[in-house]
């Protein structure tokens, strides 16, 4: 398994400068961003199967896009703690750059992490909370906090989580 990660990690630290975005390198927060907030009426649905595929196929495209930008978010945070690693290692090995050190106290604010020291026990606790959720229990979660999308809430304020 370590293999493996470290295999990840190599491959990443490879591709990591095509998928850092320019200035600022803060990852996108929310999907309201770039993607439709405009609710179907799923009121209008008669037969139950069909409100749920809509519903489904609204909110899908939307969880799988917040699960790839938190990847993106988890593969940084791996490269960074290699980077930090081989610092702790091999003294003359490179430091992370200032964007790297933007992009993480940005990442560690999101998911209220204190980032003070970079050590093992703060990447870890960040790389627990810094992941994806199912799209299947983020779906049957917003489906029952929503009323499959018809809840006031849901139509009125694009809230499907009762937030």
């Amino acid at each position: 398994m370590w293999v493996g990660s470290v295999a990840f990690v190599a491959i990443m630290a490879f591709f990591y400068p095509f998928l850092n975005p320019p200035q600022p390198p803060v990852f996108e927060k929310s999907a309201r961003a770039d993607l439709t907030t405009d609710v179907p009426d799923f009121s209008q649905f008669r037969r139950i199967e069909d409100k749920k595929q809509a519903f489904f196929d609204f909110l899908k495209p939307k969880i799988t896009h917040q699960n790839q930008l938190i990847m993106m978010q988890r593969s940084a945070v791996l490269i960074m703690e290699d980077t930090v690693r081989n610092l702790a290692r091999e003294p003359n090995s490179t430091e992370l750059s200032q964007d790297q050190l933007i992009q993480l106290q940005a990442i560690c604010r999101e998911y209220a992490v204190k980032c003070h020291d970079l050590n093992d026990a703060t990447f870890e606790q960040l790389l627990l909370k810094v992941d994806i959720i199912p799209y299947e229990l983020v779906l049957v979660q917003a489906a029952n906090e929503s009323a499959w999308g018809t809840s006031r809430f849901a139509t009125q304020g694009y809230n499907f989580f009762g937030l």
